[in-house]
């Protein structure tokens, strides 16, 4: 499968933010974004380092999507991945114009109980659909 690993910020202002924009075209299906949470308000009692995902023991992760139609898609809860959380884009996500445009989105992170869940702000705009030059 083809991926990219995204590095993903929390702010003290509530606010998140990537190391770059998340890109695909229109037409372009099951890409792998792997999101790294390098940074965050939150913590886990007694436990040091940079990945924040391994610190809370997140086991797994979702996002939340809102497109450029303002329809709200909310996708499976996956397992996280070698410290990073997981999303595959479908798709049903870039298979029509309308799905062309800027999207925002928020990370729900879930321990292995699933009993344990923080939802991280949103990255406004951080994904992109993008019109392909020849769509075949």
């Amino acid at each position: 499968m083809i991926y990219s690993i995204v590095k993903m910020t929390i702010r003290r202002d509530n606010t998140a933010t990537l190391d770059r924009k998340v890109v695909v075209y229109k037409g372009d299906k099951n890409v792998e974004i792997q999101f790294e949470i390098v940074e965050s308000i939150f913590k886990q009692y007694k436990k040091e380092g940079q990945n924040v995902i391994e610190n809370l023991h997140a086991s797994y992760g979702q996002l939340v999507i809102i497109k450029p139609n303002y329809e709200c898609v909310v996708s499976e809860i996956a397992p996280t991945k070698d410290g990073r959380i997981v999303f595959v884009i479908p798709n049903e996500m870039t298979d029509e114009s309308i799905d062309v445009g800027p999207y925002t989105f928020q990370i729900r992170m879930f321990d292995e109980s699933m009993e344990s869940r923080v939802t991280l702000p949103p990255v406004i705009d951080g994904l992109m659909v993008l019109e392909a030059i020849v769509n075949e």
